[in-house]
Order: structure tokens, then C-alpha cells, then sequence
């Protein structure tokens, strides 16, 4: 990003250690912050009300976790899970909806990366439904 841009939001951001099967967000509530991996994988699973769960995604150092809050959603029914251990920045999820209208910058690249979310849960979708097992494990 532009360095007015970082100038923005450098003074919330705080790098924080990732714990192996943290939670970082619970289905049904509001994310508090938005997570940015440098280091380690996050899953993000869907929780049905019978219990089972999906992974959807995995998000690594190309992507960030929580930003559905950034949009006005009263809560997600997806969670977040530190799969392999790390670091990551963290910002307060309100801090940056409160400056995300000058940064235009940032408001591309979170766009970008829902886009790729959404092909990345079709591509899983399409294999699940046309592909056996052995196929989606080669």
C-alpha cells in the first residue's frame, strides 16, 4: 500500500503469535480484529447446527481473516482456526472500517481477495461434486 495508506492504520496494527487450533472467530459473532498472516495457515470451516463442520478455505500470508466485519455483517456462520502455528499482524476490526474510505488502495485489495475466496469455494465445490476421492487426492 501507498504510504499514506500504512500511515493509516500502522498505529493499531500489533504483531501477535498464532497457537496451533486458536480460535480466532467463532461462528455467529462479529470479528473483533482482522488478522493478516506472515507466517502459518488459518482454516476457515463452516459449522452446521448438527455439528459437522467444512473447511472452506485456508488462508496463509496471501490473505486475511475477519473482514466480513468490515462490511457491516451482524456475524458470519464461518469460523477461524490457526491451523499451523505463526504470527500475524492484528488490527481492531472498527479501526480500520473507520478509515476504510481513504484507503483506496486497501479497499482493492480486500476486494480482490473476496474474489478469490469465492473462486477458491467454487473450485471446491465443483470438485466435491464431479470428482472421486482418488481424483481430488492425486
Amino acid at each position: 500500500m501507498p504510504p499514506e495508506e500504512n500511515s493509516l492504520f500502522a498505529p493499531e496494527l500489533e504483531l501477535v503469535s498464532l497457537r496451533s487450533r486458536e480460535r480466532l472467530q467463532e461462528p455467529g459473532t462479529v470479528a473483533d480484529f482482522i488478522f493478516f498472516p506472515n507466517e502459518g495457515s488459518i482454516s476457515v470451516v463452516l459449522e452446521l447446527h448438527d455439528g459437522h463442520t467444512l473447511e472452506v478455505s485456508m488462508v496463509g500470508k496471501e490473505g486475511c481473516v475477519g473482514t466480513a466485519a468490515l462490511l457491516g455483517f451482524g456475524g458470519t456462520h464461518l469460523g477461524a482456526t490457526v491451523q499451523a502455528p505463526g504470527a500475524a499482524f492484528r488490527i481492531p476490526a472498527e479501526f480500520v472500517r473507520d478509515r476504510l474510505s481513504a484507503a483506496p488502495t486497501l479497499q482493492l485489495l480486500l476486494a480482490r481477495r473476496a474474489i478469490a475466496e469465492h473462486l477458491q469455494a467454487s473450485q471446491i465445490a465443483a470438485c466435491t461434486r464431479f470428482h472421486r476421492i482418488e481424483q481430488r487426492l492425486a
